[in-house]
């Protein structure tokens, strides 16, 4: 394909994001505290990139290294749209199954390659773009659009330090777009999620005494958790089918991340693991922890010797918004006539900020470039998606823009 000369500087900017690292490992109950400049190269890129466009970003920190970005197009108007999408990416994974390095950005048959690319810089840089594109167009129109870049996303959307920290200084809006991977549909709430660590305990012995060879003495904590995390990932978990995420389940994945044993010849005494649950509306954090609850204490009856904790690190619920809203028609409206055909309305997987802005009566939609291997090796997305989408967000500002109803 032909690519225009401001389309080529949207791609080489969303290079410039890839390359720039903002890897972001940590869990949930320890990410916000984390005062590392994670995703600080990529704040400072999106802020001059703003600024050379002749807008007025600023940073919002929780952290001095942690930089949000917030822009707007004007200084007040109505009605305001939010573009939204964060700076932080999950790790790499395993290198030696990468195509090309995941921060070289390498551009192959219309797949620009790297860690972030798809999720989420794909749609940080299709907005940024559109910012420039609408600068043009601001004086024409009645409301006002707000970019914000924001830090903390990855480790469960439920971070103090980036959308909730800008939620909570008093943004306001009337809709959010999310620049979350995927223009294949118009995804108008997610799944919610809960997380949690579970601990066992045990007994330490030496593995090469006499007490251990005739368990009279030490309790290996890690077999114990092994038990548990089998047990756990057979648990079907009560729900209600949802119209909203047709075909979708919740799904438990025990033993994401485990912990345990302190070396070869000793019994280990603690063991820790870390799980996942993906929940459908209706499924509420007590419901399911309760269910877990219930079915360890079912082994423990049969095995005294298990002893455990829970701690909960994260919960997000599950949110939609109405088909009817007025950002899903106008989004739905302008994606048919750039994509030449209809899109499915209906929730995401994933969970994502979105439920923050829902949870401030801001109706919220999820929707950025096309990709693949979001979170796995070889991460990519579409070149020309990303410049689509652009024009998407573009023509969605200034039709929503607009106090007449649509």
């Amino acid at each position: 394909m032909k690519i225009s000369e401001e389309n080529k500087e949207l791609i080489n900017f969303l290079r410039e994001l890839v390359q720039a690292k903002s890897v972001n490992p940590y869990t949930p109950e320890e990410s916000w505290k984390i005062s590392e400049p994670i995703e600080k190269e990529v704040a400072s890129l999106i802020y001059e990139k703003l600024k050379d466009f002749g807008l007025k970003p600023k940073f919002v920190y929780a952290f001095k290294n942690r930089p949000n970005v917030v822009c707007s197009l004007k200084n007040k108007g109505k009605p305001t749209l939010f573009f939204n999408s964060h700076m932080d990416t999950v790790d790499v994974g395993n290198m030696s199954k990468w195509k090309f390095n995941p921060f070289s950005a390498k551009i192959v048959d219309n797949k620009l390659f790297g860690r972030g690319a798809a999720d989420a810089k794909g749609g940080l840089a299709a907005m940024v773009f559109a910012m420039k594109k609408l600068i043009e167009y601001k004086n024409g129109i009645d409301g006002n659009v707000i970019f914000t870049a924001s830090v903390d996303e990855e480790p469960g959307a439920c971070s103090r330090i980036g959308t909730k920290l800008l939620l909570d200084k008093g943004l306001k809006g009337d809709a959010c777009i999310i620049g979350e991977p995927g223009s294949k549909k118009i995804a108008i709430g997610h799944r919610g999620v809960y997380r949690f660590k579970i601990i066992t305990y045990g007994e330490a012995a030496s593995t090469g005494t006499s007490e251990w060879e005739r368990k009279k003495k030490g309790i290996n904590a890690v077999t114990k958790m092994a038990k548990i995390l089998l047990a756990l990932e057979n648990l079907k978990l009560k729900y209600r089918h949802s119209k909203i995420f047709p075909n979708r389940t919740p799904v438990i994945t025990p033993g994401t991340i485990i912990k345990g044993g302190d070396a070869i010849n000793v019994v280990p005494d603690k063991c820790e693991a870390l799980c996942d649950v993906r929940l459908l509306p209706g499924q509420t954090k007590e419901k399911v922890k309760k269910q877990i609850v219930d079915c360890i204490l079912k082994l423990q009856r049969k095995d005294s010797w298990i002893k455990f904790k829970i701690q909960d690190l994260a919960y997000v619920p599950s949110v939609y918004i109405s088909k009817d809203e007025r950002i899903v028609k106008v989004l739905k409206k302008v994606a048919r006539s750039i994509l030449k055909k209809d899109l499915k309305v209906e929730g995401a997987g994933p969970c994502s900020d979105a439920y923050l802005f829902i949870n401030k009566n801001i109706p919220t939609v999820m929707f950025g470039p096309n990709g693949r291997n979001v979170h796995a090796e070889n991460e990519f997305v579409f070149i020309d998606s990303i410049i689509k989408t652009c024009e998407i967000y573009t023509k969605v500002a200034l039709e929503f823009c607009c106090k007449r109803v649509t």
